[in-house]
Parts: C-alpha cells; structure tokens; sequence
C-alpha cells in the first residue's frame, strides 16, 4: 500500500519523489497558462504514480529529444539552469521508476512520474 511505501523508506527517496513532483508544479506554473494545473497521485499495480498536467502551449515537438538533458532549456528566455527535467529523470531511473512527457495529451503538458512500491 501507499501508506507502507512512505513508512518504509529512507529519507533520500522522499526528498528525491518531493523534489521530483515539486518540479513538475513549478514548471507548469511557469509555462503554463495557469488555468489549469493539477497533481494526481494513483497506485496503478505494483507502481505509485504522479501525474502533473497543465493547460497551455505545451512543449514543440522539436525540443522532446533534448528536454530531459542537462542544462538544455525549452525556453531560452526563461530562468532556471536547465536542471529540473533531468534531475527529475535520474531520480525516477535511481528509484527504479520511469519519467515521461505523454505525447498523447495536447491540451498543454502531462507529465508523468513513476516509481516501484515494492
């Protein structure tokens, strides 16, 4: 259960789950057009998932190959180093979870945030 799953872990990986969907909301904040902006958080098998979704511009297709690599940035006008993606990826991959933009939404941006229970 979920309730298990957050009793039973370090310190770390909360810190890297908080850090990762805490991210995604600012992120959609940013970039979004602000009407729209939620978080679910779903138990889907073995799996705990965060969803983050917005309503707004989305993301060019042109920029999906390099906006989970280091210091790339979709908007070059706008603050930030470029680090939030990718550091979002790691954490998912190091937790043993997977990290994806669903190219299938086009309403805005939906980002999802994976990692194992067990």
């Amino acid at each position: 259960s979920v309730s298990a799953f957050l009793l039973n872990r370090s310190s770390d990986l909360l810190v890297s789950v908080v850090y990762s969907v805490q991210e995604l909301l600012h992120n959609s904040i940013k970039y979004s057009d602000k009407q729209d902006i939620s978080l679910t958080v779903e138990q889907n098998g073995e799996k705990l998932r965060f969803t983050v979704q917005d309503t707004g511009c989305g993301i060019d297709t042109a920029e999906l190959d390099n906006m989970f690599k280091f210091f790339a940035k979709v908007d070059g006008f706008s603050e930030g180093l470029g680090l939030g993606l990718p550091l979002t990826m790691r954490h998912a991959q190091n937790l043993g979870g997977n990290f994806r933009l669903d190219t299938t939404y086009q309403e805005g941006c939906r980002f999802i945030f994976e990692i194992p229970l067990a």
